[in-house]
């Protein structure tokens, strides 16, 4: 007899139920495995306090109750759980949309405070250097001449209509 096959008795045996042939395979692997005699101890104090507790009553017709309940369930159809497959790593599609961007926008932060904080190098030059500004200057046309600016714009003068395009220099000629 193995260790199952024992384990599979010990309750028949602390309970007297195992014919004489068992029961004397039964005793001489206790004999053989003296370790296993607690195991028949233990389910022997279970078995009695199992019989010591109060027994529960239930009503006269609690069978019939029963068989019923068990026809109607069986007669409800079952809620089929909804499985959407169209899974990304656990998410559903719009969800990791959602945390893809997150992503993107939390490097896109962490870059531009990376660059802010540790990437500034020498302050003392400034932000551009003199290569890359153009600086314009005004046209010497513009320091010649006056410019005057009407005192009612709103009001046109009809009479002093005068043609002023002749006038009229652009930065680049």
């Amino acid at each position: 007899m193995n260790q199952y096959q024992f384990e599979d008795l010990i309750s028949d045996y602390v309970e007297n139920k195992l014919t004489i042939s068992k029961r004397k395979d039964v005793e001489k692997y206790l004999i053989e495995n003296p370790k296993d005699v607690l195991k028949v101890n233990q389910v022997r104090e279970n078995i009695l306090f199992l019989k010591s507790l109060p027994k529960t009553k239930v009503s006269s017709d609690f069978d019939s109750k029963l068989k019923d309940r068990i026809k109607k369930e069986s007669l409800r159809p079952l809620k089929k759980k909804i499985i959407t497959k169209k899974n990304i790593f656990g998410f559903k599609p719009i969800n990791f949309s959602f945390f893809i961007s997150l992503i993107f926008f939390s490097v896109f932060l962490s870059y531009q405070f990376i660059d802010e904080l540790f990437l500034l190098g020498d302050l003392s030059k400034g932000v551009f250097t003199n290569n890359e500004i153009e600086v314009k200057k005004t046209p010497k046309m513009l320091n010649q001449r006056k410019i005057t600016v009407p005192s009612d714009s709103t009001e046109i003068d009809q009479k002093n209509n005068k043609n002023f395009s002749k006038n009229i220099k652009l930065v680049n000629d």
